[in-house]
């Protein structure tokens, strides 16, 4: 892909129909439903030298083949989830990466077995003509190089309790953890200010982490105020701070009790359209 011009430049994260891309259709301005290319040259901080490479893709519709520097990484089917590479190996400090992706957004129903509304114009369910021909192909999500030690954490998960103005914040911790290591929880408001915080010690063990907070000042999100809270997970070693992660959530609870929904213990009615 190095000796190839791409003809257009295009915004990632973003659909391809709605930056102008396809042809016009009675329903759409833009439409287009099959394969594009997308190629990124990516510099690579000296400063990473000794550390592991990845390269992260929040999302794509509807699949990905990827390749950096001409070497083969694979395909990622699915749209609703990220994904990543290591390419340790394959790119150095100081130099660049030149990342290819082939991205298709039809769906392939041999392996990939989802199918919602969207996806109807991949299917006999429907006729062509009476889709909408809306669908979001491109990549989704935002793509980002990391460099990490040799431990970092992943899947990080806020579980709340309503009653208690406390949550639980989880983690897996990945890779080889040194000795006297640490996992650090800190719950912030929308402004930034730091509510509450919990550390623990790990001892160089990988796996699950689970952290309990108290966080007295909590708001419960509804629908009428959805207030959200930030909480961030740092791996410690030696006092710094060498992997963060975090995630937006609210304290609020959900029920179903027979053929009623309940939002932090109070009857709510559903009005919406839900898809996939």
């Amino acid at each position: 892909s190095s000796g190839v011009d791409f003809a257009d430049n295009i915004s990632v994260p973003g659909a391809w129909i709605v930056q102008g891309f396809g042809e016009d259709t009675p329903k759409l301005r833009n439409s287009y439903h099959g394969v594009a290319w997308y190629k990124k040259e990516a510099a690579i901080p000296e400063d990473w030298n000794g550390k592991r490479l990845f390269v992260f893709f929040d999302g794509v519709y509807r699949s990905a083949h990827v390749w950096v520097n001409g070497n083969d990484l694979g395909e990622h089917i699915g749209y609703s989830s990220g994904f990543e590479y290591e390419i340790s190996d394959l790119v150095a400090s100081g130099s660049s990466a030149l990342i290819a992706v082939r991205v298709e957004s039809r769906r392939n129903a041999e392996i990939d077995g989802l199918v919602g509304c969207f996806d109807m114009i991949d299917t006999d369910l429907i006729p062509r003509e009476r889709s909408d021909d809306g669908v979001l192909g491109g990549i989704w999500g935002h793509v980002k190089l990391e460099s990490r030690r040799d431990g970092w954490l992943e899947n990080i998960f806020v579980q709340t309790n309503i009653s208690t103005k406390e949550c639980v914040v989880s983690a897996d911790v990945l890779g080889e953890i040194p000795l006297g290591a640490k996992v650090k929880a800190v719950i912030k408001d929308n402004n930034g200010v730091t509510l509450a915080e919990a550390i623990k010690n790990i001892d160089g063990d990988s796996g699950k982490v689970y952290l309990d907070v108290s966080v007295p000042e909590a708001e419960l999100w509804t629908i009428e105020l959805p207030t959200l809270y930030t909480a961030g997970l740092s791996l410690v070693v030696e006092s710094e701070s060498v992997y963060s992660i975090e995630s937006r959530f609210g304290f609020r609870s959900f029920e179903i009790r027979g053929r009623n929904f309940y939002l932090n213990e109070n009857e709510v009615y559903l009005r919406g359209y839900g898809d996939d």
